[in-house]
């Protein structure tokens, strides 16, 4: 059912005067009769619920800020269309005349508040503003489609309602409105003080959205039985991959991917329930970098306040195992892989065997000195240790930096493996031109894989399983030496990454290591290593010891 929208003081504000008073009058009174009889008998969503929409939503226009506007519209419409009954529950008692209504609208105000604090989003308003200019062009070429229809007459009242009903309140109002919302404490102090430039993002919504809904044409349309039964419906607009929902590994995801109709996704909506799997941490809604200028690889760790522990005190807080707080070899035959015929057929096949073997993964937190650039020479890390205790192999050394955590994978290089001896094998191939090339080749070659078994529904789909050049994505240098090949990543953020290091508690991650194939003769591909983390606690990682402690 589409809502309902009533006049607002605040909106004929924002309108500039009666104009906005008008159009708001008029809808309401078309939409009144269509909807009084069904209002009350909606299933309100519960705040838990429009939070989770919500955050969904702002993790969805991050991951594809690259995608058309049409394609972004498409995750706002679906966000916003939560909100709908109470935005009908809304105007139902407002059109009961004034009375003692005072607590249940005060309610639903607290509903609609975490659709009225993303509606002041830079990228909500520039996506609501190119949606609307693209509608009024459908209208004046008459190619108005049903979806478009829908956002006339749905969508975009639900974003005016929610702005008439909610920017008129005061600030002490808003102020505990974002505290109801789970709003990040600086989003809390300072988005008062940012009135007047949050004030002018919803100026610009609603200017969009009423040059269209306005139009004596548009209005007779939209109520108009006949052009409603004729609509034609549209197809749903590709996204382009980045945290995709699919689960096809036909393609490498790099740096240069491009949003094609082969690597496009569908959009898919956050099932009922969703939200139960997450705790109230995960639901805060936080400022961020509003303007995207912010370089991800260059925002500094907070300062920690995670204890300083050795790396045996780390190992028996973090063992290998199956228990939560542990880590593990993963299973190799989990992950596909590019066969022996792949050039011809690209056809992926179960992996059978790793080229290395896992020793140890360590995860500890950033301290106030910053990330271990070169873990293998770090004293209080396994590769020093093991080296102490007479470890002889050759070591390779993978180091992420993800936020504010640390994650550091060590394997080692058998001398006697049957691959390393035939310099034929395709994995003895590939190895050596990894081994011996240039860094620009080796971030050609060197590929991740992640994945989630078990964990919160949003945490599983902010992975697609299938390789990524990560040197590429993230940027990365390499440290070698006559014993060890260490690649250590630039400090990967936003928010996948945060949605993730919120659930990790409940999931368990995994993930796989591999060179890729670049000629028929380096074919087929092999794993370096898989491994598994097992409901890890962040809180319990602690920072490194300092090189002269250690």
């Amino acid at each position: 059912a589409s809502p309902l929208v009533v006049p607002g003081l605040a909106l004929a504000a924002l309108l500039g005067g009666a104009g906005g008073y008008q159009w708001a009058r008029y809808w309401g009174s078309q939409e009144l009769q269509h909807e009084t009889s069904h209002g009350e008998g909606d299933i309100h969503p519960t705040m838990r619920r429009l939070k989770f929409m919500v955050k969904w939503s702002q993790w969805q226009l991050k991951a594809y800020h690259g995608a058309s506007v049409e394609a972004r519209m498409t995750v706002l419409d679906e966000v916003t269309r939560t909100f709908s009954p109470w935005v009908q529950r809304l105007y139902l008692l407002r059109a009961q005349g004034p009375g003692n209504a005072e607590l249940e609208i005060a309610e639903v105000q607290e509903h609609l508040a975490p659709l009225f604090f993303l509606l002041h989003r830079r990228v909500a308003v520039e996506t609501i503003e190119a949606a609307a200019l693209a509608l009024g062009q459908d209208f004046d070429r008459e190619t108005v489609d049903a979806a478009g229809a829908d956002r006339a007459r749905v969508v975009f009242p639900i974003i005016l309602e929610t702005i008439s009903s909610l920017d008129r309140l005061s600030p002490t109002a808003h102020a505990q409105l974002l505290k109801v919302t789970s709003a990040s404490n600086k989003l809390q102090a300072t988005f008062n003080d940012q009135r007047v430039h949050r004030r002018r993002r919803l100026q610009l919504i609603v200017s969009a959205i009423c040059q269209v809904l306005e139009r004596e044409d548009v209005k007779r349309l939209l109520v108009d039985p006949h052009f409603l039964a004729h609509l034609q419906l549209r197809p749903a607009p590709p996204l382009p991959q980045g945290h995709s929902q699919s689960h096809s590994d036909t393609e490498t995801v790099s740096s240069h991917s491009e949003p094609t109709a082969r690597n496009a996704d569908r959009l898919e909506l956050p099932p009922c329930g969703a939200e139960e799997g997450e705790d109230d941490a995960f639901f805060s809604m936080s400022e961020g970098s509003d303007d995207g200028s912010q370089s991800s690889a260059r925002r500094k760790a907070k300062s920690s306040k995670a204890p300083r522990m050795n790396l045996k005190t780390r190992m028996q807080s973090c063992p290998r195992g199956h228990l939560p707080n542990s880590w593990n070899l993963g299973d190799c035959g989990n992950w596909r892989i590019r066969s022996e015929t792949y050039f011809r057929d690209r056809r992926k096949l179960p992996c059978c065997s790793t080229m290395f073997e896992l020793l140890h993964c360590d995860w500890v937190a950033v301290g106030d000195e910053g990330p271990v650039s070169c873990a293998s020479k770090h004293p209080d890390f396994y590769p020093a240790s093991a080296r102490k205790d007479g470890e002889q192999r050759f070591l390779l050394v993978v180091n992420f930096i993800l936020g504010d955590f640390q994650a550091v994978m060590t394997m080692a290089l058998n001398s006697d493996a049957k691959w390393l001896k035939d310099e034929t094998s395709p994995q003895c191939r590939v190895w050596n031109h990894f081994l011996h090339g240039d860094d620009d080749s080796r971030r050609e070659r060197f590929k991740l894989i992640l994945a989630v078994e078990d964990g919160p529904w949003l945490v599983k789909k902010a992975f697609i399983k299938k390789p990524m050049l990560i040197c590429k994505l993230l940027g990365c240098d390499f440290h070698q030496t006559s014993q060890y090949l260490e690649v250590a990543f630039q400090r990967a953020t936003g928010a996948t990454v945060g949605v993730v290091l919120k659930s990790m508690k409940r999931a368990v991650l995994s993930c796989a290591l591999l060179l890729e194939a670049k000629e028929p003769e380096e074919l087929p591909e092999h794993l370096l290593t898989t491994a598994v983390a097992n409901y890890l606690d962040p809180s319990k990682f602690a920072c490194p010891m300092s090189r002269s402690a250690a």
